[in-house]
């Protein structure tokens, strides 16, 4: 694919990544629940995420809706396909801001696991695999169902906007759009 649709599906696949990989790693403390190891390290994962959906992801959602979507609206007088995906990313917000108020969980009783290992080791394992599990299991869903309804907006994306785009948009209006989408990404000076 041609610029910037090219650089749209590859942040496309550095996103599902992120979400695979702290989805594998809730798995692995979900499944394994009397690993201590794997608890800490998929919080660890989910806070990599977070880091990422807050950086990355908003930076790849305003590259579409301030570049791309209007350059579409530009094209076409109508909407609703546009309309759609811009509530789709309303949705990955969603889905994002459960996450927030699951890690700000985790963080507190990964505290308290941490506070009660100095004194009694043995019933913090217990406590930990007990009061862990559950919110990992829980967050597990809330990454499932991000990873679901992302993978179908990049399907609606990649089909319906970037494919025919490049048959839509003169070389010049391409490369118009890459260089407004890199500013965004730009340090500001």
């Amino acid at each position: 694919m041609t610029e910037p649709f090219d650089t749209l599906i590859e942040e496309h696949e550095q996103i599902a990544a992120a979400v695979a990989s702290a989805r594998a790693a809730l798995e692995a403390a979900v499944q394994y629940p009397d690993d201590a190891a794997l608890g800490p390290a998929a919080v660890e994962e989910l806070h990599g995420l977070g880091a990422f959906m807050a950086q990355e992801l908003a930076l790849h959602i305003a590259k579409e809706e301030q570049v791309l979507f209007p350059a579409y609206r530009e094209l076409a007088g109508d909407h609703r396909l546009i309309d759609e995906l811009v509530v789709q990313h309303d949705r990955v917000r969603e889905r994002d801001a459960m996450l927030r108020r699951a890690l700000a969980q985790l963080d507190h009783t990964h505290e308290e696991v941490e506070a009660e290992q100095v004194t009694l080791a043995a019933q913090t394992q217990r406590a930990q695999a007990a009061i862990s599990h559950e919110i990992l299991a829980e967050t597990l869903e809330t990454v499932r169902r991000l990873d679901w309804i992302l993978q179908g907006h990049f399907g609606d994306e990649e089909d319906d906007l970037f494919i025919p785009g490049e048959a839509l948009f003169a070389p010049e209006a391409l490369e118009a759009m890459h260089r407004a989408m890199n500013a965004l990404g730009a340090p500001s000076a």
